[in-house]
């Protein structure tokens, strides 16, 4: 089954991943695939230790503290029932030890953290 997401550019949050159907709780949304880099950069996620930098539309995925997606091992599945053209975020703090840069985060929900992250070592 062809993966339902897309990335393109947002006015707000610069390029993003969207889906393009309706999604169930718990449906595979990707999987990581891609390079393992031996440092972090803003686009790796970290899963086993390692960090991957990811292939097509999941390399735009944004952070929210309100995520639509959760990653469980490689796999990244939705959190809720998503709408077509609704944006997939996680939670960055989910998978990262430390950021390669810590940030301001733009998520705009009632319990947005603000800054995300700690710099690297």
């Amino acid at each position: 089954m062809k993966v339902p997401l897309e990335a393109r550019p947002t006015p707000e949050r610069g390029m993003a991943t969207f889906v393009t159907r309706d999604v169930n709780p718990g449906e595979l949304l990707g999987t990581l695939t891609g390079s393992r880099l031996t440092e972090r950069t803003r686009y790796t996620i970290e899963r086993d230790g390692r960090h991957h930098e990811p292939e097509g539309p999941l390399r735009y995925l944004n952070h929210s503290c309100a995520p639509t997606a959760r990653w469980s091992g490689r796999d990244l599945r939705a959190l809720r029932s998503l709408r077509e053209g609704e944006e997939v975020t996680f939670d960055y703090t989910e998978t990262e030890s430390a950021f390669a840069a810590p940030f301001v985060c733009r998520c705009g929900g009632p319990h947005c953290r603000k800054v995300i992250g700690t710099p690297a070592a």
